[in-house]
């Protein structure tokens, strides 16, 4: 009774309202290039302090759920899927609807999210996703998808970490809106591939249909959940 109370009380949205700026458009990050020092300077304090805000917001929720679980398994995922906000070029956008993803899709498959991840904005971002393109493979989100997010150290090989970033080549951010996934065919390498000795591989959801057929996949998540339990 008591694991089932804590279950359907899992919450996939917030107590608390995230803060306004989070419902308005983005900042016009496209703009960057034509502003002036001056104006530079001004746009990264805003995105700061929205940030702040950010934080501010994270820690009341923590205190004001009445599903503290909820609290657990989004600083879990936060934690897994590590994103640094800098690194996301002040994305303070990127990082709220982050937040907002891991609440949402906390207790969903496992493939489920990682489906999300991978078109993930900061995280896209923050492993410099916009650079891989077919005729020039960046390797930053694919190695991070094998070894820190779902398999783990020494369960794949630096040619399964090629294959991977091929399949992942394309997958961008838009700056409109809510920073939208958005898909660079034109640097997408969509041939068939062959990810350890199996052959299907086209683009990351593939990838991940093969991952999650690895024994190690499941070892390693659990492993993480297992040390997160321990850690408190």
């Amino acid at each position: 009774e008591g694991v089932e109370r804590v279950i359907s009380g899992l919450r996939t949205a917030p107590a608390l309202p995230m803060p306004a700026w989070t419902r308005e458009p983005p900042p016009h990050y496209h703009a960057w290039q034509d502003m002036t020092d001056a104006a530079r300077q001004r746009f990264l304090r805003t995105r700061d302090e929205e940030l702040g805000e950010l934080r501010g917001w994270w820690v009341r929720e923590m205190l004001a759920t009445d599903s503290p679980q909820t609290e657990r398994l989004v600083l879990f995922w936060h934690d897994l899927f590590a994103t640094n906000y800098h690194g996301t070029f002040h994305r303070s956008l990127a990082m709220a609807l982050q937040n907002a993803t891991f609440r949402r899709l906390a207790t969903s498959r496992w493939q489920t999210l990682l489906g999300a991840m991978i078109r993930d904005a900061a995280l896209l971002e923050f492993l410099d996703n916009d650079s891989n393109r077919v005729d020039a493979p960046n390797e930053n989100l694919g190695r991070e998808l094998l070894e820190l997010f779902t398999l783990g150290e020494g369960a794949f090989t630096e040619r399964d970490v090629a294959v991977t970033a091929r399949a992942l080549t394309g997958y961008a951010v838009a700056d409109t809106a809510d920073h939208p996934f958005r898909l660079r065919t034109w640097d997408q390498d969509v041939t068939e591939k062959t990810l350890f000795g199996k052959g299907g591989v086209r683009d990351g959801d593939d990838v991940i249909a093969h991952v999650l057929e690895r024994e190690a996949a499941a070892r390693h998540l659990a492993a993480r959940v297992q040390a997160a339990v321990r850690a408190g």
